[in-house]
């Protein structure tokens, strides 16, 4: 199992047994899918279907790049926001130096419909075999996540799993992690304490962080090698 890594509080709990536990809660971004493989296919494809316009290729690679950028730079600078959503797209908008209707229509088309078309194939080894365990060993399972998340859950194939789907952009969130708000409000949809749960993810960096302000274990998961040793545990220990 994991051990703690450079940048995550000594203090971070990091689960080693399933015994006792009553809630697992899941990242979904590098967690339940390989992001990086999908992500490079994705620029492929861009590249692909923009041949015959390549100053929109690059337009648009930009704007993806300024979007995530974004993102990045306002889980390091935190704050209450009315609108994450809105003022993610905004700085985007400047650091892109697109205006708001191509950033919108990038982000929409790049981000959110064409990752639902492919997703599946990325899916990582034994998720629902594990998934289907927990459910039948009576684990309240929730997603945590940085975007929405509903459509790609539904494109992996995986949404009936989960009793909470919480969001950074949810009106009770509107932070991104390591802030641990979106986690909390996982847990009281829930109806499950933080010391009865675990958090799967696969930046510890983040995600570690974010369940250690939860008061919550956590456990990273690994693309390449899914949840088959996970699975193998949990059949093996059984739940207390």
């Amino acid at each position: 199992m994991p051990v703690a890594e450079a940048n995550v509080p000594e203090s971070t709990s990091y689960q080693t047994t399933f015994a006792g536990l009553e809630a697992a809660v899941f990242d979904l971004d590098g967690t339940l899918y390989d992001q990086n493989r999908f992500r490079v296919a994705t620029m492929l494809k861009l590249l692909v279907n923009t041949a015959a316009a390549p100053r929109g290729a690059w337009e648009t690679i930009r704007i993806l790049r300024s979007y995530r950028k974004a993102q990045e730079w306002m889980r390091c600078h935190d704050r209450e926001l009315e609108d994450l959503a809105e003022t993610q797209l905004k700085l985007a908008c400047e650091w892109s130096q697109a205006d708001d209707a191509s950033v919108r229509c990038r982000v929409r088309v790049w981000m959110e419909e064409r990752p639902t078309q492919c997703l599946m194939r990325y899916r990582v080894p034994k998720v629902v075999e594990f998934l289907e365990e927990l459910k039948n060993r009576g684990f309240k399972i929730a997603v945590c996540s940085d975007y929405p998340a509903v459509a790609k859950l539904r494109a992996l194939g995986v949404m009936h799993y989960f009793k909470s789907v919480k969001t950074a952009q949810d009106a009770d969130v509107q932070h991104f992690k390591p802030h641990p708000r979106v986690l909390e409000a996982a847990l009281y949809e829930l109806g499950a304490s933080a010391p009865k749960a675990v958090y799967f993810g696969d930046r510890p960096e983040v995600d570690g962080i974010a369940a250690h302000r939860a008061g919550m274990s956590f456990v990273k998961t690994s693309p390449r090698l899914g949840f088959g040793p996970l699975l193998q545990m949990l059949v093996g220990e059984g739940r207390l």
